[in-house]
């Protein structure tokens, strides 16, 4: 297995080469599996257009942030990484390491479902006595059922707005399913508050159980079966997909809160984002190059006119297609097919190996699922777009100065163990942006070696602890 290392090329931490070819086949091979055969989501064109945006955006320095100011507060970015570590528990597979991994006392973990099923998560709920909490913390994508819930692309009416109705149906389950426990285990230890955390799509049905609530509609439910009230209600996320509208999204900032790394894809992605990306990709002309090498190649690509769009796939997209074709030998996946059924590629050199959620297949079903969705006018894809709800923060990631980097303080390598570090002298350093304008949302795909890889939990851990070195 090779090391993961940071990436002195695009400063995610990852396995092998950074590769920018290797993530824009795996959206354009599974772009092409929306309609097969048809020019809109070839291979060839999209391979082509995509490696002629991500130029564009790298020469730019395309950026898809939020408005407000660098938090230097150690104590919020610590309570932020103990959130994530509660988000990132839930993806384990038994009792025993969870019990052990979290230092709980197996009769502080009240419930845990390992198996999922369409709208039904897995998740645990446990008391953290140190903090006087009653933990619910949900499991993200992590199999194809769970695929099926996070990415359907269709909303609902929600509290006098709308949610996506996937993720809606998975938190109304939970919440019913587990009222009386949550309400048994608030009874037994007094004062303590409820948590909701997750990652990815648990982190949006975390963050829709605690709109449900809040809301006035909930109130009883509250007051009666819970025993607390709206204010000791928090939930933190991380990489959260889009799971409501704006309003809402904007409305719950007060007890909602979302982590976002750098160009983490996930929590951009929607019908009307991937509208606007093939917009961006038709709008990018040999102009906006600089480089004279990457117009040739350019120019070579946009000069094949073959009638087939197959041939125009194998002539054009050959070189890249390939490489994916022998990197997925080399980690003994199945090779990709012909078949009209959206694609799971998993690249393990490009992606983080903290799990199934993290896969390049991710990224690449997410936007054929949202590809194939009904086709609207550009008015109605903004009306229905959704957004990640709550206060957000933007994980930043920066170069360094030759001389920050030879007295640069080490990074603590995965898993949560003190006193493991990672490679001094890094390129980079990371910095987090609390929100302070509530209209300021993620929206815009950024084409960037880590779009992918920014998405794994480790990589977010990571991020926060070199983010807490530079606080003063």
């Amino acid at each position: 297995m090779v090391e993961e290392v940071i990436c002195q090329k695009c400063g995610g931490k990852h396995a092998g080469k950074c590769r920018i070819d290797k993530v824009i086949a795996a959206l354009s091979v599974s772009l092409s599996q929306v309609s097969r055969g048809a020019t809109r989501w070839s291979i060839s064109d999209t391979t082509a257009g995509l490696l002629k945006l991500h130029k564009r955006h790298t020469q730019e320095g395309a950026v898809d942030s939020i408005k407000g100011v660098v938090c230097r507060d150690r104590a919020e970015l610590k309570e932020m990484l103990d959130w994530l570590r509660w988000a990132t528990a839930a993806y384990e597979k038994d009792r025993h390491t969870l019990v052990t991994s979290m230092q709980l006392r197996d009769r502080d973990v009240a419930r845990m479902v390992v198996e999922s099923a369409f709208n039904k998560p897995a998740y645990f709920i446990a008391v953290y006595h140190a903090k006087k909490y009653v933990v619910v913390s949900i499991r993200g994508t992590y199999n194809t059922t769970d695929i099926l819930t996070d990415l359907n692309p269709h909303n609902e009416a929600f509290q006098q707005g709308a949610a996506h109705s996937g993720m809606l149906g998975a938190a109304k389950w939970l919440l019913e399913k587990e009222g009386p426990l949550l309400k048994r285990l608030l009874a037994d230890n007094p004062g303590y508050m409820l948590a909701l955390t997750g990652h990815s799509l648990g982190a949006a049905v975390a963050g829709l159980v605690a709109m449900m609530v809040h809301s006035s509609s909930w109130s009883w439910f509250l007051k009666t079966s819970l025993g607390i009230l709206p204010s000791q209600i928090i939930c933190w996320g991380f990489g959260c997909a889009p799971c409501v509208d704006r309003r809402l999204a904007e409305a719950t900032k007060f007890y909602v809160r979302n982590v976002v790394l750098q160009d983490d894809v996930v929590p951009r992605l929607n019908p009307a984002a991937i509208e606007a990306l093939r917009d961006e990709i038709q709008a990018t002309t040999l102009l906006h190059l600089k480089d004279g090498k990457t117009k040739k190649v350019m120019e070579s690509i946009e000069s094949l006119k073959l009638s087939s769009g197959m041939q125009s796939a194998m002539q054009v997209g050959a070189s890249v297609y390939q490489k994916l074709q022998e990197a997925r030998v080399q980690c003994g996946c199945p090779l990709l097919g012909t078949s009209s059924t959206p694609l799971l590629i998993e690249d393990k050199s490009i992606t983080s190996r903290d799990g199934p959620e993290t896969d390049a297949g991710i990224a690449a079903k997410a936007i054929v699922t949202v590809a194939k969705g009904p086709g609207h006018s550009k008015q109605e894809l903004e009306q229905r777009r959704l957004f990640v709800p709550g206060r957000l923060y933007h994980i930043r990631r920066q170069k360094t100065k030759r001389e920050e980097r030879m007295t640069s303080i080490p990074v603590p390598a995965r898993p949560f163990q003190a006193g493991e570090e990672a490679p001094r002298g890094s390129k980079f350093k990371h910095y987090v942006i609390c929100g302070t304008d509530p209209a300021a949302r993620f929206g815009r795909i950024i084409l960037s070696s880590t779009l992918l890889s920014d998405h794994g939990c480790f990589n977010i851990r990571d991020s926060i602890l070199d983010a807490m070195q530079h606080c003063t």
